[in-house]
């Protein structure tokens, strides 16, 4: 099966790329939609932009875009695919554009897709940039 490698915008792999070290920090074998090496597998079609593993417990996030949130019919589906996914101890996560976040969260919860953390563009960057001041620092 040939997996297709999502084209992604430089601030949306930033952010993927720090999610990517939070979870490896806190001990998950990490696979992300921007290495064909460790790339997730489709989970009914659709392949998560991050799907993180330690032992039982599994984490799908997703990064979206302003462009992404555009196309609402195919996000919601996979969305809620991703959403039905969160059995036992598995969980799924969401990072929007700050601008996104209450209209988009109230959005999903009309429509009963559970999302356990959201987390906006800002709150992702701001953390990657004081870790990296405080690593200069020392």
């Amino acid at each position: 099966m040939v997996m297709q490698i999502k084209a992604l915008k430089s601030e949306q792999r930033r952010i993927i790329e720090e999610m990517i070290n939070r979870l490896e920090n806190m001990e998950f074998y990490v696979e992300a939609n921007i290495s064909s090496s460790r790339c997730p597998y489709p989970i009914l079609g659709h392949i998560p932009d991050i799907m993180a593993y330690r032992g039982s417990h599994r984490i799908i996030v997703e990064v979206e875009t302003s462009d992404s949130l555009q196309d609402e019919d195919i996000l919601l589906q996979r969305l809620s695919i991703f959403s039905k996914m969160r059995m036992g101890q598995s969980e799924f996560h969401i990072v929007l554009p700050d601008e996104s976040l209450v209209k988009f969260q109230g959005k999903l919860d009309h429509l009963n897709i559970i999302v356990d953390k959201f987390f906006t563009y800002s709150e992702i960057l701001s953390e990657e940039e004081s870790e990296g001041q405080d690593s200069r620092g020392k």
